[in-house]
């Protein structure tokens, strides 16, 4: 008989990485973990140490062999997790994050007699793979999976509400789809002391720092930031932008910023730990994030990096797109018309003249009332039960 407080949480991300998606899987495990559940986290063979610091007491970590397609990093992974999928068929429910590849592991576990499957959906795999530069058949076919996958699952949380409305759309019923937002670890990401910061990382005092943490993929818009820094500085404003991250675009934004005359504004400084991040966020001025609006519009957004930008207590300025136009009137949060450098310029020299303290302990108090991943697990822990 399945134990109700035991669950497996299956993924095919690396979990080692110094990446939001691995925060992410870490943080809610934790919380699980300290809410008294005992989890079986499957997923594939790491080198290194975790971000997250998780209790071991009620954890069992089966590392898996990592497999992968061309430009799809574990792509594969799915198939090498199978034997641990039957090992632990009457361990609880199973949690999947879902990915391009794990209808395999749903399919598998409706075969196998899981009782209760729940999804974990962040976006729609056919636009991602669209903005990858895949043909039109590819991103039909994952389409026709990723749905095929859904109507396996017992519950599925869903991170914007724009998701679930496209979900219905696809034929799934409306009422096993769960809007639950993200979250950020408010543990990571806090306050410090901003000019402790500035002295360790080797920052100048005088100069106005932008800061931006993620994946450097194809889908992010990189260059409305680039070209809202070029009229920044021509206004006479002293700015430098810091990036955080690694991914399969950079070379190319390292391209653009340079052809652009912001080689020596802008700094590529790769993936970092989340406590050198957190200290990059605390002696930064101003978080940056940028989205396409064709991309996101339908099915809104949930980020990550704002709300770690919050934690931080830093204030930022983003695209005015769904699941972010909620944030509309906070003073330390500044939203631009999605793709325009102009309005996004416009929105970085108003949080540059509003830079101070009083904001700073806004965007913390925002994040410690909304953004904590013990809200989301609590929200979660109804699909589980």
């Amino acid at each position: 008989m399945a134990n109700r407080n035991k669950l497996v949480i299956i993924t095919s991300i690396n979990i080692s990485d110094k990446n939001a998606p691995a925060i992410h899987i870490l943080s809610l495990t934790k919380q699980l973990l300290l809410l008294g559940y005992e989890i079986v986290l499957v997923a594939p063979e790491y080198q290194g140490t975790l971000q997250i610091l998780l209790p071991r007491e009620q954890l069992t970590i089966e590392p898996t062999k990592r497999l992968s397609l061309p430009a799809i990093p574990n792509s594969l992974s799915a198939i090498a997790q199978l034997p641990a999928l039957w090992r632990n068929r009457h361990a609880g429910p199973l949690y999947i994050r879902t990915g391009p590849m794990s209808f395999i592991l749903s399919t598998a576990a409706r075969l196998i007699g899981y009782r209760r499957i729940i999804m974990e959906v962040n976006g729609w795999f056919a636009d991602e793979l669209t903005a990858m530069g895949y043909p039109r058949v590819i991103t039909w076919l994952f389409e026709k999976l990723q749905i095929f996958e859904l109507r396996l699952a017992s519950s599925i949380r869903v991170v914007t509400k724009g998701l679930k409305v496209l979900l219905v759309e696809s034929g799934i019923k409306a009422n096993k789809i769960h809007f639950i937002d993200n979250g950020t670890n408010l543990d990571l990401f806090r306050p410090r002391d901003r000019s402790a910061c500035r002295k360790k990382l080797n920052l100048r005092d005088r100069i106005t720092y932008l800061v931006f943490a993620g994946n450097l993929a194809e889908w992010l818009d990189l260059m409305t930031i680039l070209k809202a820094i070029r009229i920044v500085l021509a206004e006479g404003y002293d700015i430098e932008f810091l990036i955080l991250g690694h991914g399969r675009a950079r070379d190319k934004f390292e391209n653009e910023a340079s052809q652009i005359g912001l080689a020596g504004k802008v700094h590529f400084l790769g993936a970092q730990s989340p406590e050198v991040v957190n200290e990059y966020f605390n002696a930064a001025d101003i978080g940056v994030a940028s989205f396409f609006e064709a991309r996101n519009k339908r099915i809104g957004l949930s980020p990550l990096k704002i709300r770690d930008f919050a934690a931080a207590g830093l204030p930022f300025v983003t695209s005015d797109l769904p699941g972010l136009d909620t944030l509309k009137g906070q003073s330390w949060v500044e939203l631009a018309e999605p793709e325009n450098p102009d309005d996004f310029a416009r929105a970085i020299m108003v949080q540059i003249k509003a830079a101070g303290d009083k904001n700073r302990q806004a965007a913390r108090a925002y994040a410690e009332q909304n953004f904590s991943w013990k809200d989301v697990v609590q929200h979660l822990e109804r699909l589980l039960r």
